[in-house]
């Protein structure tokens, strides 16, 4: 498990948190949650309600839907943006592959996040347009 310095560090390194004070991170990281998934346990089931962000801080997980893989998101990935906004119940199951831990952000960090950060709230906003480009892609 890496320390609150550590996690900073790292969140640095995501585009998303590009021009996000340091103290600021070390907010969104003392309100978020650490999870710890061992490989092929599902971290999200199909039916769950979904209502954070994810940020993948080491491992690998997929992303499946009605049993087929629709995605392989890598430390750094974020994922879970959207649900954070507007909770709903899943139609995806993650799963870790191998080992992996994970930072959870809960919709009033997130909120209150992109409220004090509208370049966050942009960043967010392109990724999940450019996820559901991928997914009309996948469904045409």
């Amino acid at each position: 498990m890496l320390i609150t310095f550590e996690k900073i560090l790292f969140l640095k390194t995501i585009p998303l948190f590009d021009g996000v004070p340091e103290s600021i991170l070390c907010d969104i990281v003392e309100q978020s949650n650490d999870i710890t998934a061992f490989a092929s346990s599902d971290i999200i089931k199909e039916g769950d309600m979904f209502t954070s962000m994810y940020i993948v801080m080491q491992g690998l997980i997929t992303v499946c839907k009605n049993g087929k893989n629709v995605a392989e998101i890598r430390q750094g990935g974020v994922f879970g943006g959207v649900y954070a906004f507007a909770p709903c119940i899943s139609e995806f199951t993650v799963t870790a592959k191998e080992d992996t831990s994970l930072l959870q952000i809960n919709s009033d960090t997130l909120y209150s996040l992109v409220n004090d950060y509208p370049d966050v709230a942009k960043a967010l906003i392109s990724d999940i347009c450019v996820r559901l480009r991928k997914a009309e892609d996948i469904c045409l």
